[in-house]
């Protein structure tokens, strides 16, 4: 069976979270009212998540009854279970006293949240008996893609949009994948591909999947929870894109709160991260609409650059839900939360991760956050993957001749021994 023959057979089971059961001919990953992403949602009547606790895997199946999932997980085994550090040094910047960090950064097995979503689509696709995987993606869903679909035997081809940053490139190349690079924004790319995905029997991930795709997010809310003593954080900033993560996060600490297992309010105050030069989501925030309207992305926030979300109406509802917020950064003040990251916790993250850092300075500032506050960031990728951003921006290297006295001058002078 085709994924579409699956989501046209199976639409009592995938069900929009406003608008019930929806028969959407031109999408059927989606609500045809609103165009949020359907859910597979769990039951939660009957679950104990805690019954066996000691037995249960340290990776994103650790809770696979809240997931969309049939049988025993062959893509993404050891997925998830990412540190959650308490940021000292980077709290005292910011004046905070109980910030942490999740580190999705550190994530398996290329670097990235993205590694979750994919985890949980190629699991259903196997489930579905797919041969061939496809995507479309600013860079690290096609990495996931790429190097999940490998180790489970796979084919992969993955559609990015051009200018992407040269290294996502290599990763998903050097694991065998097919790469089309399409002229054009992120969106127009996402609209071919929406065709393709309707076309053929291929199964895009993040499009036919994405209703089992966007489930697997909702995992890093059951690690935070867990990791604080099952307590619910006061905020969480999450950068946002097309908004899988930061819907699926409130759904997780939702879930966790219904299940009784959590301490705290229904789910923390969630704020969305965003660069200046693609805000949609903060724009509408900012403005008081409850839909955003799409941008032309302009930034270096590759990761980001999604200027029409899928699901930026739920994610608007969420924030308000939530007494979150919408935070748009400009490019500088992104360059700047990855270089304090860098300089405070020695954690290397992309312009994404730098966005959530610098939204969380903003709300700090504003008087969002208090200083006594339960504060978690999301640090969604690795920056060894954008390195060009940095470029030209950072301290400049030193070069000495291997004369020893030269060199032992040049030594002292850099560890502050003069004199």
């Amino acid at each position: 069976m085709s994924v579409l023959d699956f989501l046209a057979t199976n639409r009592r089971q995938l069900t929009c979270r406003r608008h019930g059961v929806i028969d959407n001919t031109e999408a059927p990953w989606s609500c045809s009212v609103c165009g949020a992403t359907l859910r597979a949602a769990p039951d939660l009547t009957s679950v104990d998540i805690r019954a066996d606790l000691d037995s249960r895997p340290h990776s994103m199946f650790r809770f696979r009854e809240l997931l969309p999932i049939e049988s025993e997980p062959r893509a993404g085994a050891y997925t998830g279970w990412t540190p959650l550090v308490k940021a000292h040094r980077l709290g005292g910047v910011l004046r905070l006293d109980n910030l942490y960090l999740k580190l999705d950064c550190y994530n398996w097995p290329t670097y990235s949240y993205k590694d979750r979503v994919v985890a949980s689509a190629l699991q259903r696709a196997l489930e579905l008996g797919a041969t061939t995987v496809s995507c479309v993606s600013t860079g690290n869903v096609g990495n996931s893609v790429a190097s999940m679909a490998a180790a489970v035997g796979l084919e992969a081809v993955i559609f990015y949009p051009a200018g992407l940053e040269p290294a996502k490139n290599v990763v998903s190349l050097v694991h065998g994948a097919s790469v089309i690079e399409l002229d054009g924004t992120f969106d127009e790319v996402n609209a071919i591909c929406r065709r393709l995905a309707m076309d053929t029997d291929v199964p895009f991930v993040n499009l036919t999947l994405r209703p089992f795709y966007a489930e697997g997010a909702k995992t890093v809310s059951y690690e935070i929870v867990e990791q604080l003593g099952w307590l619910q954080p006061d905020h969480v900033v999450v950068p946002t894109a097309g908004a899988a993560l930061i819907t699926r996060l409130a759904y997780g600490f939702e879930e966790m709160s219904v299940l009784g297992v959590t301490s705290g309010p229904l789910m923390p105050r969630i704020h969305a991260a965003q660069a200046s030069g693609c805000a949609p989501i903060a724009n509408a925030f900012a403005a008081g609409k409850a839909v955003p309207a799409p941008v032309v992305p302009d930034t270096i926030a590759k990761s980001l650059a999604i200027g029409n979300p899928g699901d930026g109406s739920v994610a608007l509802e969420v924030i308000s839900d939530s007494s979150g917020s919408a935070q748009a950064v400009s490019d500088e003040h992104i360059l700047a939360g990855i270089e304090l990251l860098a300089t405070t916790e020695g954690v290397y993250t992309e312009p994404a991760g730098g966005t959530a850092v610098a939204a969380t300075r903003q709300l700090v500032e504003s008087g969002a956050i208090a200083p006594d506050d339960v504060v978690v960031i999301i640090i969604s990728g690795s920056g060894l993957k954008t390195q060009e951003v940095n470029a030209g921006v950072l301290g400049e290297i030193s070069r000495s001749s291997t004369d020893y006295d030269t060199a032992k001058s040049l030594f002292l002078e850099k560890a502050g021994r003069h004199g």
